[in-house]
């Protein structure tokens, strides 16, 4: 009963936020103003590598009002922050980005594997610049092969495929992910764990002052899974 709790506490949050943003929409604004705003824009796209898509593409409620250039890179800069879960590790112990080898071939050849799939859910609120602590929430799942070392379960060398990232709950964007996404095995005598990384963008709508653009904004989502 508690996910759909916070479900609509979200969805209030974020609907303030768009109605706010609707009201300032109405200010009127001059034509020198809507002309420095898009060299402002142009020169924002440009050093985010920001991809401009059709804003008639762009649900109402994803296009989002700036009153200066400042407040536009304070919002970039919190939107591409990747949010990293990283394993807790022994400090007497060296990780390694690989299963450790066996003793001998045969025991290789012995060894049984396991299919198995995880999935990582985890809170990553949002609280740049216009929202305040907008609650989203992030998803990796993912399948892959393990093996015992005596009672240690460890992942399968290069075993992790089916990468998928996700962005659920309230949001005033949407994700895509882009390529099959990356993994990073690390073992220790009594542990193993794999960070999972996707490469992505956001889509959302922005508007400066009076000129409008549909944005795909490059970012990346990333975390920690403890094989247990």
């Amino acid at each position: 009963m508690r996910k759909p709790l916070l479900v609509a506490v979200a969805s209030f949050s974020v609907l303030s936020f768009a109605s706010a943003q609707g009201v300032n929409a109405q200010e009127p604004v001059t034509h020198e103003e809507v002309s420095t705003a898009e060299q402002e824009l142009r020169e924002i796209q440009q050093k985010y590598n920001i991809e401009e898509v059709d804003i008639n593409t762009i649900p109402e409620e994803h296009i989002i009002k700036f009153d200066s250039v400042e407040d536009l890179e304070v919002f970039i800069k919190e939107l591409q922050l990747v949010d990293s879960e990283e394993a807790d590790t022994p400090s007497n112990f060296l990780t390694v980005s690989q299963d450790q080898p066996f003793n001998s071939l045969a025991a290789a050849a012995a060894t049984k594997y396991y299919d198995d799939s995880a999935k990582m859910d985890w809170y990553s609120p949002f609280t740049g610049w216009g929202a305040t602590s907008l609650l989203q929430f992030k998803r990796i799942t993912f399948d892959y092969k393990y093996y015992y070392a005596g009672k240690v379960k460890r992942f399968k060398s290069d075993s992790i495929t089916n990468i998928v990232s996700d962005i659920y709950g309230v949001s005033a964007w949407t994700w895509t992910q882009s390529g099959k996404g990356k993994s990073k095995i690390s073992n220790t005598p009594s542990a193993s764990s794999a960070t999972i990384e996707t490469d992505g963008f956001y889509t959302l709508g922005v508007t400066l002052n009076g000129f409008t653009i549909g944005a795909k904004l490059p970012g990346t989502i990333k975390s920690t899974y403890d094989l247990s």
